[in-house]
This record gives structure tokens, sequence and C-alpha cells, in this order.
């Protein structure tokens, strides 16, 4: 039986930091989302916010692929990705029936829109995101995804803590898994 940590959450919010430390230090490889889409959109040479959205909507297709093929060899996973479509708790919950995992999921969340807006804009002046993302073409917009309908057991973060509160809380939980 495979053991399955979903990290979700409002784009720009530290998903990525956060599940970076937790792969390494728990040794589960982490499938990114936007690390597909990267090298995605660079492989089909993208140029425009279109080619951006298509490469994401792919790159969330592969990352279920690859998680589901871990699944059914019975290696554990790590996901990584907003996970705010109306299909993907869906898709987690039918992963549990079908395939009996052990998941857990951690939704990131940063309820200060304010701060949210701000990290959003520091993100895209710093020029250090990849330019698949597009994010010079896009306004920012705060999520309306109810994220309380992941399946369980689940930890909700608060983001405006300190990093490795956040990191030590994340551990806590996935104790014993």
């Amino acid at each position: 039986m495979s053991r399955v940590i979903v990290v979700c959450g409002q784009a720009g919010v530290g998903k990525t930091t956060l599940s970076e430390k937790l792969s390494k230090e728990l040794g589960i490889f982490c499938i990114h989302k936007d690390s597909i889409k990267e090298r995605l959109y660079d492989l089909l040479g993208g140029h425009s916010l279109e080619e951006s959205r298509n490469a994401g909507m792919i790159s969330m297709e592969l990352l279920f692929h690859f998680a589901e093929e871990a699944i059914r060899n019975g290696v554990d996973v790590m996901i990584e990705a907003p996970f705010n479509h109306s299909s993907n708790p869906e898709i987690f919950k039918r992963w549990k029936s079908e395939y009996g995992v052990d998941m857990k999921v951690i939704v990131c969340d940063l309820k200060d829109e304010t701060e949210h807006k701000r990290r959003f804009h520091e993100r895209v002046a710093s020029g250090n995101r990849h330019h698949s993302h597009r994010d010079f073409d896009r306004n920012w917009e705060p999520s309306s995804f109810d994220y309380s309908v992941m399946p369980d057991p689940k930890l909700c973060l608060d983001m405006s803590r300190p990093h490795e509160e956040n990191v030590d809380c994340a551990f806590s939980f996935l104790q014993n898994f």
C-alpha cells in the first residue's frame, strides 16, 4: 500500500518551499506541478499566457498520471499543486477507495489577502520565477476553492506563520505515517 502526501493551496502561499523541505527530510519523491509545467512550456517553445495555461492543464494531467502509476506500484509519493479544481478531491477519494492508499493532505493557507497579494507581486517583481508562469500577464485573484472538501486526515497550515513553525507542524502531522 502506498503512502500519499498531498500539499495544496492557493498560488504563492509557500507550498513548494514546504514540500521541498518535507520531501528531502522524509525521503519521499515529490511531483511538483510547476516543475512539469516549466519543462513542458520550454520543450514546446511556449510564448503566451494561453500556452502557459495549456501547459498548466497538461501538467496536472501528467502529475495525476505519474502519481497514480507510483500508487499502482506501491511506491510512496508526495504531490504538490493548487489542487483547486472541483474534480481533484474526487480523484483523491478514488485513490483511497480503489488502491487503499494511506493519504494525508496538507492545506497551505494565507488568510490575509493583503499579504497574499503582496507576496504575489513580490514574486512577479523579483523575476526569479520561471517565465512559463507568465505572472506578469496575470492579475492576482484570491481563489474561492473550499479546501475543506479535501479528504481527511488533513492539516491546515497558516502560511503567515514562520516557515520553520509550519515545517514542524507538518512533521508532527506526518509522524507515524
